[in-house]
């Protein structure tokens, strides 16, 4: 059972799309800069991003650059179930229990994750 402040995704994927997408899509992009340039300059091969929302990462870099392995974890079934219907490799797990070993990615993140779990300060 998921604790009730992680449920928000649940309950307003489907409804608000649009919605979050047209949020999500517009937001930070000056972050997700600094995260592909970090990824290209170092040569990093393989990805996990915990909690892709609108996998607006995903349509923008990683579909781009197929020398880059991505995969992402999220929490919500629905999220997943966009991602697998779009050939994206997700699977269905919390940042707690990720599910993968330590050295199956070089690099993980997640932007705008932890300010929603309940014993973030």
């Amino acid at each position: 059972m998921k604790k009730e402040h992680l449920t928000w995704w649940d309950k307003n994927h489907g409804i608000q799309n649009e919605n979050l997408k047209q949020w999500l899509d517009s937001s930070d992009q000056s972050s997700r800069d600094i995260i592909y340039k970090l990824i290209i300059d170092n040569s990093i091969s393989s990805v996990l991003e915990c909690g892709p929302g609108t996998f607006i990462d995903y349509n923008q870099f990683f579909s781009k650059n197929k020398n880059v392995k991505y995969c992402a974890i999220d929490i919500t079934d629905s999220i997943v179930e966009v991602g697998v219907k779009n050939k994206i490799n997700i699977k269905l797990n919390s940042i707690e229990s990720i599910g993968l070993n330590n050295d199956e990615v070089e690099f993980v993140y997640c932007r705008h994750v932890l300010e929603h779990q309940d014993y973030y300060e």
